[in-house]
């Protein structure tokens, strides 16, 4: 009798153990990790008076640390935030800039199982601010400031790995509608900003 008592409770601690085990992307699961963004920016610039208008194109970087909640199978709330910083000077003329970044963002997405890992379309509103202090090699500097919001839209495939891993990857487009502002001058300069790239990252869930 006692070997048959220990026998059940021995097969009730397994099912329940398996009824509380649980895939990646499951409802309660948890993500946290980071990405780094590779950008291609196209940028235009138009004054209050609509009197002075610039194209401009360029890459950056930026280390993206975040969260998902998923509140069902395949459908997580996403909050992160950005941060970025670049420095640059010219041989010539010894002019140099320095810019640092920070932005907020949440969202959401929802990710289909494929195999081992999920794929789907992900989407965050944001709010971005970026710092650029220039010196033109002759004691001449400059502060300007960028802010405003924009909305993110992506695509990217997670695959878990291991026992808590994931590795991401994906392909997005920021928008942005921002404000320039240059310290001790008047007026703002409207900027409408739209970048294209990639992004690779790594996280741990449970």
């Amino acid at each position: 009798m006692r070997r048959v008592a220990t026998v059940i409770a021995t097969g009730l601690l397994l099912s329940s153990g398996s009824a509380l085990a649980k895939d990646y992307g499951d409802a309660g699961t948890i993500e946290l990790g980071g990405n780094v963004f590779f950008e291609s920016t196209s940028t235009k610039l138009e004054d209050d008076d609509n009197n002075f208008k610039t194209d401009e194109s360029g890459t950056d970087i930026t280390l993206a640390p975040d969260v998902f909640y998923y509140l069902m199978p395949g459908l997580p709330i996403i909050g992160g935030i950005e941060l970025g910083m670049e420095n640059d000077k010219d041989n010539e003329d010894d002019s140099t800039s320095a810019t640092t970044g920070f932005g907020v963002g949440v969202g959401t997405g929802y990710f289909v199982k494929v195999g081992a890992a999920r794929l789907g379309p992900a989407a965050q509103l944001r709010f971005s601010q970026e710092t650029t202090k220039t010196d033109d090699g002759a004691g001449v500097e400059t502060e300007t400031t960028l802010s405003g919001p924009g909305v993110r839209l992506g695509a990217l495939a997670k695959l878990p790995i291991g026992s808590g891993g994931v590795i991401t990857a994906g392909l997005f487009m920021n928008y942005d509608t921002l404000k320039e502002k240059v310290k001790d001058v008047d007026g703002e300069t409207d900027v409408t900003s739209m970048s294209f790239g990639t992004t690779v990252g790594v996280s741990v869930w449970f």
